[in-house]
């Protein structure tokens, strides 16, 4: 078997696979991940067999400390209290790399660091001098748009569409991943390199462009920031300009779009958003990105002042 370490948002990963394809899967996703934080260890275990890949959306099951998905004959499974994880797929599932980690190697992944070190949030992150912005709202609401435009305009980009609050962290520091960048298809008209980019459904179903940022200009990455403001987006509103939001509505909000875990996790999760939302919950109006971007540049302005 071969063996590698990785870092997932900051976090020692040691993979195993006896499959080439398959570590070059999990590249993909972590490859660029760098250190941040010594545990929890973490193992994930991938033995590749001969097979045809299994049909239809795979099930999702937490029984106590237990994670499994299952999908036909491919099925994975993570000890959530020792972060230890195993899963056994085809070569054909592999093959289709965004449906592979998207569903298997990346929720086995993502779920054993929720458990135990991360809450995560349903928001885009961008930072200046490591002043970090959450920027929330259901989907189709703009993270994404507003995020990449930022990006290009001076900011660090350093989630777009799922961040990662480290639990317990007085600093409210934030984690996210920015290897590629996924869009919707409407997204093409703020952005002149994506013309002619056809969009693919995504593993979620949802019609999506996925770029590498560097695709579309000189955009600045970061792996972490320290939260300074929480802003709930309301593209389109009639009177531009951030305005002061209710902290308890942002985290309600936030924790509402985090998956089922147990009392004690989910009480976790919960006070690390709300530390967040205290630090500064804003609603942020605006129109085009652009005008959301010249909002942020004053906001942030304003708070050196």
């Amino acid at each position: 078997m071969r063996s590698r370490l990785f870092h997932p948002l900051g976090f020692p990963l040691v993979l195993r696979t006896n499959s080439a394809e398959a570590e070059a899967a999990v590249c993909e996703s972590w490859g660029s991940g760098r250190p941040r934080s010594a545990s929890p260890e973490l193992e994930l275990r991938i033995q590749v067999k001969a097979g045809a890949a299994a049909e239809g959306t795979p099930e999702f099951r937490t029984e106590a400390a237990r994670f499994t998905v299952a999908c036909g004959g491919d099925a994975g499974t993570a000890d959530l209290a020792r972060g230890r994880a195993s899963l056994a797929v085809s070569r054909a599932t592999v093959a289709d790399s965004a449906r592979f980690r998207w569903f298997f190697a990346d929720a086995l992944v993502c779920t054993m660091l929720v458990q135990r070190a991360l809450t995560p949030l349903h928001a885009a992150c961008v930072a200046r001098n490591g002043i970090g912005v959450l920027l929330c709202g259901p989907s189709g609401s703009g993270k994404s748009t507003l995020a990449l435009a930022c990006a290009l305009r001076g900011w660090d980009l350093v989630a777009e569409d799922a961040s990662y609050a480290v639990n317990e962290d007085q600093s409210g520091e934030v984690r996210g991943r920015t290897g590629s960048v996924r869009l919707r298809p409407q997204a093409a008209a703020y952005f002149p390199a994506l013309a002619g980019r056809r969009a693919t459904r995504h593993p979620n179903g949802k019609p999506t462009i996925e770029i590498v940022p560097s695709e579309i200009g000189q955009v600045r990455t970061a792996h972490a920031a320290r939260i300074a403001a929480v802003m709930r987006l309301r593209r389109g509103a009639a009177e531009p300009g951030c305005r002061r939001a209710d902290p308890a509505a942002l985290t309600g909000e936030l924790l509402a779009a985090i998956p089922h875990f147990s009392a004690a996790v989910r009480e976790r999760h919960e006070r690390t958003i709300a530390a967040l939302a205290a630090r500064g919950a804003w609603d942020l109006c605006y129109g085009a990105p652009d005008e959301g971007v010249a909002l942020l540049d004053r906001f942030l302005e304003a708070m050196r002042d």
